[in-house]
């Protein structure tokens, strides 16, 4: 059996003690590099949630817009037919009118005849 001589013995020893911190180092320094890049993903992921969080309130502004859109357009709709059928019957109440003034001027124009019959009637008695 060999002896192992007690400097060598110490120097190896350091040696593999100094290796084992150093990766020690290396993992310490890694975990902390993955901690922080998870701590960025969560903060993009965080960011990401509020700016979707803020286009579903967008979005939600929009629908409630485009349903007082909707409500407007039905009510001038509804506006635009009143104002038809008060035309049509405004329409129907001059072509009333109208028949009415044909009807008066076909009168004047009988009571004419009659007052010139009636004219010639009494020049025949004179």
């Amino acid at each position: 059996m060999e002896v192992l001589d007690k400097g060598k013995f110490v120097s190896e020893t350091t040696k593999a003690v100094s290796e084992i911190a150093k990766a020690v180092s290396e993992i310490a320094k890694a975990v902390s590099e993955i901690a922080k890049a998870i701590s960025e993903i969560a903060k993009a992921i965080s960011e990401i949630a509020k700016a979707v969080s803020e286009i579903a309130k967008a979005v939600s502004e929009i629908a409630k817009a485009i349903s007082e859109i909707a409500k407007a357009i039905l009510e001038i709709a509804k506006a635009v037919s009143e104002i038809a059928k008060a035309i049509s019957e405004i329409a129907k109440a001059i072509s009333e009118i109208a028949k009415a003034i044909l009807e008066i001027a076909k009168a004047v124009s009988e009571t004419t005849k009659a007052i010139l019959e009636i004219t010639k009637a009494i020049a025949l008695f004179n």
